[in-house]
């Protein structure tokens, strides 16, 4: 243990890394419930990790903080066949942060079909919404699109505000991914709005990152820099390290495709230290190339030979499986 946090910059990062450390390890009844258990443990463990390309995000630590709890004690005389769904769709969630995808799929797939033996029908909109969210972190769009609309027909059924925000944004992410874009931009702004009357800064950034990279793929740069620019800073005041990330490498290729280099540069190597840190191989070999070219524009070939040669080591580590899935690459933000 080094003394030090191995999060800086927000107050609600230390209160995760603090919850994890007060945390007791869990002690339960029955080899499968305490497989499961000590996957939990052992990803929370992670989270004090000083090799960023071995540490989860913040996010991640508290999705792992928040699932712990749940994992409660068996009685003596249970039958350890018999698996929570709640747990076992959480354990989906969580293998699909650490890029184990078949894992993921199996899990999911049992708890969808607990619920659906119970008629859970807010279990099943729950199952819907994290299986989207593992397509959203490889950026499978055609899968995306298809469990997306079945969520937030749940959601919507369900008068599940949050829900049809999260399942909004997913659907509108893939849509607009297979060119869709008015389409898009609908989903979008109604997942911002519900976003912004409940307060949540970080899914409000990523709708915003989203419709300014939709303005400038219709030609609108000036009300893309501005929607950008609006993303930028709610993700700083989030304290969304990942969405932040992702902002600012769109903000820095607007700039670019404006040929305002010197901007552009700015906007990327802080997206580049951010990626660095949380180990973010997918996101970082995305940066570098845009990186990259800006520094071509600007006359400083050195660098830019140097930020290409590290792009390709960058897509041999994230081909190697090194480290945790962060949503894979970068989406395409031509």
């Amino acid at each position: 243990m080094t003394g030090d946090l191995p999060y800086e910059g927000t107050s609600s990062d230390y209160a995760i890394i603090r919850k994890i450390f007060e945390s007791p390890l869990p002690e339960v009844d029955g080899q499968s419930r305490l497989s499961d258990c000590l996957q939990l443990w052992e990803l929370m463990t992670r989270c004090w990790n000083v090799n960023p390309l071995q540490r989860p995000t913040a996010r991640m630590c508290k999705t792992t903080v928040t699932y712990l709890p749940r994992c409660t004690p068996s009685p003596a005389n249970a039958d350890h066949q018999n698996r929570s769904a709640t747990l076992l769709e959480n354990l989906g969630d969580l293998e699909s942060w650490k890029g184990n995808l078949e894992k993921s799929s199996a899990y999911f797939d049992e708890a969808m079909r607990l619920y659906q033996e119970e008629a859970d029908t807010r279990g099943i909109a729950s199952v819907l919404r994290k299986q989207a969210a593992a397509a959203y972190r490889i950026t499978d769009c055609v899968k995306l699109r298809a469990i997306a609309t079945t969520a937030l027909e749940h959601c919507r059924t369900l008068n599940d505000a949050r829900g049809i925000a999260e399942s909004s944004f997913y659907l509108g992410f893939s849509v607009q991914m297979l060119g869709e874009l008015d389409k898009a931009l609908l989903l979008l702004r109604e997942s911002l709005e519900i976003r912004r009357t409940h307060a949540d800064d970080a899914g409000a950034a990523l709708c915003l990152e989203r419709i300014g990279v939709i303005q400038r793929q219709r030609g609108e740069d000036q009300e893309a820099l501005s929607t950008l620019g609006e993303a930028v800073m709610i993700a700083y005041r989030s304290g969304d390290r990942l969405g932040l990330a992702t902002a600012l490498n769109a903000l820095g290729y607007t700039h670019r495709k404006l040929s305002d280099f010197a901007k552009a540069a700015d906007a990327l190597s802080e997206a580049i230290a951010i990626v660095r840190n949380i180990g973010w191989e997918g996101g970082l070999a995305t940066i570098l190339e845009c990186m990259g070219s800006v520094k071509m524009q600007l006359g400083d070939l050195h660098e830019a030979e140097q930020l290409l040669q590290e792009r390709m080591l960058s897509e041999t580590i994230k081909t190697q499986g090194s480290g945790f899935s962060f949503g894979g690459s970068l989406p395409t933000l031509a």
